[in-house]
């Protein structure tokens, strides 16, 4: 699960770097558009790969869920982008949904540590 968390917190950093670069104009909206859609294939990767893993232990249960739904949350930041996507959404909309899934994400990661400690 750590080795999971790892990987879901590096892909989050990038995002964060790549949103953040947008919005300090180093990156123009087309190149932003087009980050967004590759790395929201390899969001859509991870959140499978790590969908499709062996039950935990019971009393790692509830970090597993969270961190499910956060690997979830990491993919709804990227999921805007996503080429063929069938939703009409404005430029406006996707960048508030980008921002709703960064604030999901770090509510998650949140109860994800809380239940970690638990464990330890």
């Amino acid at each position: 699960m750590d080795h999971n968390f790892r990987e879901v917190e590096e892909m989050k950093r990038t995002a964060d770097n790549y949103i953040e670069e947008y919005y300090k104009g180093r990156l123009q909206r087309d190149q932003f558009q087009k980050i967004m859609a590759e790395k929201e294939i390899l969001a859509r990767k991870l959140f499978m790969e790590i969908g499709d893993q062996n039950f935990p232990p019971l009393e790692c249960a509830e970090c597993n869920q969270i961190l499910h739904s956060m690997t979830c949350g990491l993919h709804n930041i990227f999921l805007p982008f996503a080429k063929g996507i069938k939703a009409d959404w404005s430029w406006d909309n996707k960048l508030w949904l980008v921002r709703d899934a960064q604030k999901g994400y770090e509510e998650d990661k949140d109860r994800f540590n809380y239940e970690r400690k638990k464990l330890k």
